[in-house]
């Protein structure tokens, strides 16, 4: 039996809750209240099978839907931030901080659907992530690609690294080891940059001919 005890908020009257989600062993709860169990909790509020916990700071306003998708939880509704941060109308929690999703939503969502690497939203809106959307928008939700070296040549004096995947303007390190088993900390950091606005990298470094072989590793911080 799930103990709610749920109290309203400034915004309503009275408390209400408009959607659940299940994620393994636990039951989420999304509406529009202060406190689950007495324990405080803003809009939303997990429940463990034996203790009701917040989830961060929560947000600022109804909850009207919610969907679970790998170790991420979905909600949308009337509210402006999520975990203090701004987050219009729909936002995503990966159990540890709440994230936006791009621009958000104009206005009001009150439906949630995942199907595969797709997450459907529907509502009162017109404009989903700066774009024209009526009344119903879909987001790809599947994990980005990990940033990887595709292709090691050789110019001059100088072995040349390429790869992609990485996020636009974020910062990489190339690393290099003589052994590929060794741990990563023992490797020797040989660049730093950032990935361009294709999200490719290229770098060059010179060949050091007293080494025998050299294995080549991208990290990003």
């Amino acid at each position: 039996m799930v103990s709610v005890g749920l109290r309203a908020g400034q915004r309503s009257a009275h408390a209400s809750v408009y959607a659940l989600a299940v994620s393994g062993a636990n039951l989420y709860v999304g509406g529009i209240f202060t406190s689950a169990g007495g324990t405080p909790a803003s809009s939303i509020a997990n429940w463990d099978g034996s203790t009701w916990s917040p989830l961060g700071s929560g947000l600022d306003a109804r909850i009207s839907a919610l969907a679970v998708s790998g170790t991420n939880l979905y909600v949308t509704g009337d509210f402006m931030t999520a975990g203090g941060i701004t987050c219009n109308n729909i936002a995503r929690w990966d159990r540890s901080v709440w994230s936006h999703m791009g621009s958000g939503l104009n206005f009001r969502g009150n439906a949630l659907a995942v199907s595969g690497p797709d997450l459907y939203v529907g509502g009162d809106f017109d404009v989903a992530g700066g774009k024209v959307s009526a009344r119903v928008a879909k987001a790809n939700i599947s994990p980005p690609s990990a940033p990887v070296i595709r292709n090691i040549g050789q110019a001059g004096a100088n072995v040349v690294l390429r790869g992609t995947n990485g996020p636009a303007g974020a910062a990489y390190y190339v690393l290099t080891g003589t052994n590929v088993a060794q741990p990563r900390v023992n490797w020797t950091r040989l660049a730093t940059n950032r990935f361009d606005a294709a999200e490719i990298f290229t770098s060059t470094n010179t060949i050091a001919p007293v080494v025998p072989q050299r294995f080549y590793s991208l990290e990003v911080p």
